[in-house]
């Protein structure tokens, strides 16, 4: 958190320098309260990228911050989120026009298209934002002989029981996850109950690499997973329906085929690096040339 106050601080400091700025989720929320409380006249445009915060929740301390988020974005000239259901969401959480926002999805790491296709032995289960790694561990419980990896962080899976068909691995390095999920059959992204966008980074390499996928569904995945087609989709936090759609796919290994081929197309088709920075760089340019916040952005 402090080094995203410095940031923001350092960043208002030079803002006059700029027309246009571009910030992360939590840098620019500081930022733009330093402007809506400082610099209400000659501030420069500003632009979250890939917004998220976490769900509200009750409380006083977090009614204050969703008042300060609240404030802070309605200084904002566009808020990009990486899923479509976000806009509404965000526009009726912080009462604030849906133009307001822009869907530009993520984009798969170049580096994920690496080498060639791996038809791997076991079910892979990796990331730490908003996972529910209760439930994937309790349906590795119900395959004793199936071989299971997992790969996340310390805090992840604390006071967690793991049984002795999952291989654990923590804080490994990016290039390590990588050959981990190249080699894996099955990846899993068990994801909490929530609205926020999470697991999509995990799912479109898994794509990528033409991975058969089952996550939670949650409305931040819909954008990229669509049931029966591009993988399998369960009701969050449910271990009965986890390990339903492990059975499917444990005995149907043409279904398994069948998911990664279409997912990889859709990946190739959908989420490319170039073609996601050029509709970024195309929407920056038309909110730079913009001369207020009525501008409209089509694709």
């Amino acid at each position: 958190m402090l080094n995203d106050i410095a940031a923001a601080v350092g960043t208002y400091l030079v803002r006059r320098q700029y027309d246009l700025i571009v910030m992360s989720p939590k840098m620019g929320l500081y930022f733009a309260l330093l402007q809506s409380l400082f610099s209400k006249q000659a501030r420069p445009k500003t632009v979250f990228f890939h917004f998220w915060v976490p769900d509200k929740a009750p409380g006083f301390l977090n009614s204050i911050r969703e008042f300060l988020r609240r404030r802070a974005l309605k200084y904002t000239e566009l808020i990009i989120v990486p899923s479509s259901s976000e806009i509404r969401i965000y526009a009726k959480r912080f009462l604030l026009p849906k133009r307001k926002f822009l869907h530009i999805p993520y984009h798969v790491n170049p580096r994920a298209w690496q080498g060639d296709r791996v038809e791997g032995d076991y079910v892979l289960s990796a990331g730490s934002s908003a996972r529910d790694y209760w439930t994937f561990l309790e349906a590795a419980k119900a395959f004793p002989s199936q071989k299971f990896v997992l790969i996340s962080d310390k805090r992840s899976i604390e006071n967690l029981c793991i049984p002795l068909n999952v291989e654990l691995h923590i804080s490994i390095s990016y290039q390590r996850y990588l050959q981990k999920l190249r080699h894996s059959r099955i990846v899993v992204i068990p994801l909490q109950n929530i609205r926020r966008s999470a697991g999509q980074r995990v799912i479109l390499e898994a794509m990528a690499m033409g991975k058969a996928i089952i996550a939670s569904k949650t409305p931040g995945v819909l954008d990229y997973i669509k049931h029966g087609e591009t993988g399998l989709l369960v009701s969050p936090e449910s271990v009965s329906g986890l390990i339903k759609a492990l059975e499917s796919l444990f005995s149907n290994g043409h279904l398994v085929r069948e998911l990664g081929e279409r997912a990889r197309r859709i990946a190739e088709q959908r989420f490319v690096f170039d073609d996601i920075m050029s509709q970024l760089i195309s929407t920056l340019y038309k909110i730079y040339e913009s001369d207020g916040p009525d501008f409209q952005l089509e694709f």
